[in-house]
């Protein structure tokens, strides 16, 4: 909510190829990503809202 209200928003991983750019630009430092598990239906599911499979 606090990125999205200040128009940006978290890391979204959506393939092989965001994830080696992520570990190649960021290395091993600390970054946040968009993934959380909803507590309905206890799935994982990144801030834009589509799925983590």
């Amino acid at each position: 909510k606090y990125c999205r209200e200040r128009y940006t928003d978290l890391a979204t991983i959506d393939d092989q190829a965001d994830h080696d750019e992520l570990l190649r630009t960021g290395g091993m430092a600390e970054f946040w990503l968009g993934l959380s598990r909803t507590r309905v239906t206890d799935v994982f599911v990144w801030s834009d809202q589509s799925s983590s499979s």
